[in-house]
């Protein structure tokens, strides 16, 4: 809950800086699934940026459903 979404296309530092506002903030990154690697180049760009909390789902919106996890729907 709470979380944005930033296409991979849209990363740059400048949209980190107003979807992120500190660089200090947990963040996770993930992809549609293993395959994907958009959310690796992102977290690279967010490295580049200067944050530091980056963490990276490496099974993606996929795995994360099989496993699970909470999911809001805002419809």
């Amino acid at each position: 809950e709470g979380s944005i979404g930033l296409p991979d296309i849209d990363t740059s530092c400048d949209s980190l800086a107003k979807t992120i506002p500190s660089k200090s903030i947990p963040s996770l990154f993930y992809c549609n699934g293993v395959k994907c690697g958009r959310s690796v180049k992102a977290i690279k760009i967010a490295v580049g940026c200067g944050y530091s909390k980056l963490f990276w789902f490496r099974g993606g919106y996929a795995e994360w459903l099989e496993k699970g996890y909470p999911v809001v729907n805002k419809n």
